[in-house]
Parts: C-alpha cells; sequence; structure tokens
C-alpha cells in the first residue's frame, strides 16, 4: 500500500462579493469594490415578514395611529402557541385568551416594533425584571447566518410592560449570555380591557451589525409572552417561529428590509466587525438609496486612527456611477503592519469637484495584536494532514475494503457538526471534510473548530473552502491542517483532494491533476465548489470544461463537492457526482443536514446518505 501526500503551490485570493473593481486604482491596503444588491422583498415562508421604510419618525405613546398602513404580523393561531418546559403543554383558550398583531417599521435612525395584544388576563410586571409579567420578546440574528448556535450576532430584547402608559425594552441575551449591564431603552404602552398596546423603538447601534439598505434581511422571531399570576412561570407564549423560544438561529424567520425611494441620495455604512487582528481584513458595505441616476462622482473613503496619534491614514476617492434605487460598495481595509489601537472608517459620496452628496457616515473598530497561531498548536498533531495519513498509514483497511464518510459546509454550526461527527465515526473508518469548515476565516473560529474536530475521534481530512480563507484565513487553514491540494492512496483507491476557492482551477492545478489521475487504481475527486455540468453548478467556475474533459477521459470514478447547503447526487457524463453541505451551515427550505458514506470494496465503490434526525423546525428537538 502506497500512503502519501503531495501538494502545489497555493492560490492567492481576495474576497469578492459578486463585485467587480471600479475603474479607479486604490491603495493595496484599503479597497473599494461595486457590489450588486437585490431589489425583492417577496416573502420566503409563513415565517417571513417585510419591515417597510417610514418617512417620519414613530410616536412612542401606546397608540397605535403612526403604524396605519403598515400590514401586521399576526400570532392567532394553535400552531403558534409553546409552552414553558414545567407545563405539560400550552393552555390557550383561543385568540380571545391569547393572540397578538405585530407591527415592525424602519428609519434612518431606528428600528421600530410594536404589538397589539389581546390577553384575557393582563398581568404588568411590578419591576423591570424580564422574567416578570407579560412581555414582548424580539430575537434578532443580525447577519442572517442562521447558524444552529448562538454568536455574537444574536440579540434578544424583551419589551416589559409595566403598567397602564409604562413599558421598557430591556437587552436580554447577546451572544448567548445574558448581558452583565442592561441599560434600558425607551418604550411605550396602553392597557384596556382584554389586552394592551406596546410599542418600542431600538437605535440601530444596538443592533449591530444589523444595518438596513446594506443588508437585505436578518433573522427575526417575535414572541408574546403570557404570564396570568405576578409570579411564577409563564403560563404559555406565542411565536413567530420556534426559533425564538429556543433561541435557535436556524429556526427564525426572515426580516426583508422593504426601501422607499427617498428625496435624495441616503447613505448608509456597514461593519463586518468592531474588533479585529492585525493580520486580519475588516470588511465593510457603503451601501447608498438614491431616487435617481447620478453619474460622474466620487465614492470618498477613509480610514483614521483615533488612537494612539489621530490623523488619517489611508484615502480613497474612486469614481462611481450610481443608478437609481440601492446601489452597495464593498470596502476591504487590510491593516497589516499598523499599530494596535482605535481607528475610524469613514464614507461618502461627493461630487467630481469635492461637494458632499452624502452625510459622511463613519463606523469605529478595534486593531487588535495579530491572530497568534499558537493557539491552534495544540490541534495540529490530531488535524494536520500529516498526522491523519500517517494514522491511516497505520492501520491498513482489510482485503473485503473499507468506508469512508463525507460532509462539508459547517460554517460555525458546531452542534450540528458534533451530531454528524458522532454518526460518520459509527459507520466509517475516517472522514472527509469538503470545505466553508468556518463562517469567515477568523483565528477565533477556527480555535471553536478545532477541539470539535480533534475531540471526535475519527480521524479528519479537508479541503478548503471559500469562507475558510475570508479575512487571513488560509494563513490559520494552513497551519492548522496544511496543503491545499493533495493526493494520497488507500485501499486501491486514489484520493484527490483540490483548491477550487477561486471558483475553478489554475493551470498548474490542471496539469497535476491530470498526472495524478494517470493510474489504474479507482479515483475520487475531492473540491469544494460546484462546477458547471455537475449538480449545484456556478456559472462563475473557471476552466470548466477541461476540468470535466480530464475526468471523463480518466474514468473518474466519483466527485465530491459541497458548497450547497444540503444534498445532490447525479450521474454525468459516465461521472457519479455528489454534494454534500449539510453539516451545520444554514439550510435552505426543504433541504436536510446530512453526510454521504461510501464503500470501496473489491468489486465497486458504492454511497449512501445519511440524513440527520433533527432538522429545523423540528418540533421539540434539539440537534
Amino acid at each position: 500500500m502506497s500512503l502519501k501526500a503531495t501538494g502545489i503551490i497555493a492560490l492567492a485570493l481576495g474576497w469578492v462579493l459578486a463585485a467587480s473593481p471600479l475603474a479607479a486604482a486604490v491603495s493595496p491596503a484599503l479597497q473599494v469594490e461595486r457590489a450588486e444588491f437585490l431589489w425583492e422583498t417577496d416573502t420566503q415562508s409563513a415565517r417571513d415578514a417585510v419591515c417597510r421604510q417610514v418617512s417620519r419618525e414613530i410616536v412612542l405613546d401606546g397608540d397605535l395611529d403612526d403604524w396605519r398602513g403598515i400590514q401586521a404580523l399576526a400570532l392567532d393561531r394553535r400552531e403558534q402557541t409553546e409552552a414553558p418546559r414545567a407545563a405539560p403543554s400550552p393552555v390557550w383558550g383561543g385568540p380571545a385568551d391569547l393572540s397578538a398583531k405585530i407591527y415592525l417599521a424602519w428609519d434612518l435612525k431606528y428600528l421600530y416594533l410594536a404589538a397589539d395584544v389581546t390577553d384575557k388576563v393582563v398581568t404588568p410586571a411590578t419591576s423591570v425584571d424580564p422574567s416578570q409579567g407579560d412581555a414582548v420578546v424580539l430575537y434578532v440574528d443580525a447577519r442572517g447566518d442562521s447558524t444552529a448556535q448562538e454568536g455574537p450576532d444574536d440579540l434578544e430584547f424583551t419589551l416589559i410592560l409595566l403598567g397602564k402608559q409604562a413599558a421598557t425594552l430591556v437587552p436580554t441575551r447577546v451572544a448567548g449570555r445574558r448581558p452583565k449591564e442592561a441599560v434600558a431603552l425607551p418604550a411605550a404602552a396602553s392597557i384596556r380591557s382584554d389586552g394592551y398596546v406596546v410599542e418600542t423603538a431600538i437605535p440601530w447601534s444596538r443592533l449591530a451589525p444589523l444595518t438596513p439598505v446594506a443588508q437585505r434581511s436578518c433573522g427575526f422571531g417575535v414572541l408574546v409572552r403570557d404570564r396570568d399570576t405576578a409570579e411564577g412561570p409563564a403560563t404559555q407564549w406565542l411565536e413567530t417561529c420556534p426559533g425564538v423560544g429556543r433561541r435557535m438561529p436556524a429556526e427564525l424567520g426572515n426580516l426583508v428590509f422593504a426601501v422607499q425611494r427617498p428625496p435624495s441620495p441616503e447613505p448608509f455604512l456597514y461593519l463586518t466587525r468592531s474588533s479585529i487582528h492585525a493580520n486580519e481584513d475588516l470588511l465593510a458595505v457603503f451601501a447608498v438609496n438614491s431616487p435617481e441616476p447620478l453619474a460622474d462622482l466620487r465614492l470618498s473613503v477613509e480610514v483614521r486612527r483615533v488612537q494612539p496619534d489621530p490623523g488619517t491614514i489611508y484615502r480613497v476617492t474612486p469614481r462611481v456611477d450610481v443608478g437609481s434605487g440601492i446601489n452597495r460598495y464593498l470596502i476591504t481595509w487590510t491593516p497589516h503592519e499598523l499599530p494596535t489601537g482605535e481607528y475610524r472608517v469613514q464614507a461618502a459620496l461627493t461630487s467630481a469637484t469635492g461637494q458632499a452628496l452624502t452625510p459622511a457616515q463613519a463606523g469605529a473598530v478595534n486593531v487588535a495584536p495579530a491572530y497568534d497561531l499558537a493557539a491552534l498548536s495544540q490541534y495540529r498533531e490530531t488535524l494536520s494532514t500529516e498526522s491523519v495519513l500517517a494514522r491511516l498509514a497505520a492501520t491498513p483497511p482489510p482485503p473485503e475494503g473499507f468506508t469512508f464518510a463525507v460532509a462539508g459546509d459547517i460554517q460555525g454550526g458546531l452542534p450540528i457538526l458534533e451530531q454528524v461527527l458522532r454518526q460518520m465515526k459509527a459507520r466509517a473508518s475516517f472522514g472527509v471534510l469538503l470545505g466553508d469548515l468556518v463562517a469567515d476565516g477568523y483565528g477565533e473560529q477556527y480555535q471553536e473548530l478545532a477541539p470539535v474536530m480533534a475531540g471526535s475521534g475519527l480521524p479528519l481530512l479537508t479541503i478548503v473552502g471559500n469562507h475558510d480563507v475570508i479575512h487571513d484565513g488560509r494563513a490559520i487553514y494552513h497551519y492548522l491542517f496544511g496543503p491545499t491540494d493533495y493526493t494520497f492512496d488507500y485501499g486501491g483507491a486514489r484520493f484527490l483532494l483540490m483548491d477550487s476557492t477561486e471558483g475553478g482551477f489554475t493551470e498548474a492545478q490542471l496539469a497535476w491533476l491530470e498526472e495524478k489521475l494517470s493510474t489504474d487504481l479507482r479515483k475520487l475527486v475531492f473540491f469544494h465548489l460546484p462546477t458547471p455540468g455537475g449538480p449545484g453548478a456556478t456559472p462563475a467556475a473557471r476552466s470548466a470544461d477541461r476540468l470535466l474533459a480530464l475526468l471523463q477521459k480518466y474514468k473518474v470514478d466519483y466527485v465530491f463537492t459541497g458548497r450547497r447547503h444540503g444534498y445532490a447526487r447525479e450521474d454525468i457524463g459516465g461521472l457519479r457526482w455528489i454534494i454534500t453541505g449539510g453539516s451545520g451551515g444554514k439550510l435552505p427550505a426543504g433541504a436536510d443536514y446530512n453526510f454521504v458514506v461510501v464503500r470501496v470494496g473489491p468489486t465497486g465503490v458504492t454511497d449512501e446518505v445519511f440524513r440527520m434526525a433533527w432538522q429545523p423546525g423540528t418540533p421539540g428537538g434539539t440537534p
């Protein structure tokens, strides 16, 4: 048996989000690209809602006059009810017992929320305690990434009913924890004989990193809690989706931001993070909502150091043409070799002569010391490709064959991954993870992933996905796992694992692939991005025709790819092509968490998909 890993030079790449370079040259440390924006506001399911932009500020007075013309989200059905764990089942007596109309709107300053609640027994709280009295809970997944576990962008607010005309809004959960110091926000209420009205306005700064227009939507859910006595557990609640009560972002609906045409261009700036390491990139989106097309403008982007030594570090002013409607620009800043400290990113539209057309939008970011790769050193012995291949070489497969498992697209869904790995270990000798191991390429994300993989007890080989190399993720991936293109022989089969993070393959990669495919062994090829001709094909894939010709010429037995979250299997031109991308990342409607078990034996290669028993929306389920 031969078992050896070989590698080729890694690809250099930058992160692109449906973007094309602007005509003007920019500083290598500060780059601006135009990015497309989706105008559609159609909802996708009964859990989703449209949040309309309003032209004037909504007055918080417990009166719904300002909400006229805004469609309400109804909570009035038995399937929307839930009860605390201590209760056997909801005791809902119909809409007259408990029901609600939920209103959502936004302007440049606030996200507005109002609830018109019908409640047979109204029970105000006796203090600013989120566990007391009747209340309305808003849960927001600010990035809309629908992870299986709570992250820093997952926020919960509780709107507490205090009295006839009193209410308050309290942040009650951030990243899965209750804040140590929760500053109450303004709210108002009115109580009537059969219910109550509450309303509040949440500043966008309290919802960071959420910004309308810069984003099309976010994850959200609303829960109306009913407590019929001043003390003791809640009697029941109604919720727009089960992700609110269970605090599971993967089960939330989508809040889609509908945008009005403004009288003059309106700017928005969205920073993906408020703190980065010096060896990471900061990504920001500058969005402009324009009432009409405007030509020959300048997008002025600056990075200023706040402390130490205040001053402008970088400034670029590329020429832009703004279309009618939403225009988005992706800003990438690389702070390498700059001192740590506080910085400020600022953007505005100006005329060619420098006259301001929009107010400057700014966001603060803290640059911390470079991420220390040594934090991952304890996992390299278990997770590096070299170590995993050495373990396989020490345990040759039996003559009757062997099994291995394939999964992909984790993106922060570590509770799901733990379950997938447990099931894979029960069925396979080793596993292959098809990329997108983390969500954004940050060191902390690799640091959370590593102990889950190492603790599984299953030898795991990996390939790199496009999410893994965002920011400084490529360097971290190399440190933890090793090469991004390699091959090895095991049990009569040749495994070829490749880096496709640029959407395709270079000439050097294709030449390497052809050399390694020239063998009488069974051939199994793995990469992250699906290629035209296969299921889940992406039009951006490069060198697709030559790749497919090589795979067909050398009669490859199987091709395994990820990226598309779900499962697909097709036979294409004699190739068996499998996508498995369901081991933690956000799933589209109808998709399942899954993995594939492959058996290689003397008579051939077979595959079987395993769908996880727990899926999003499973009543009472846990991953």
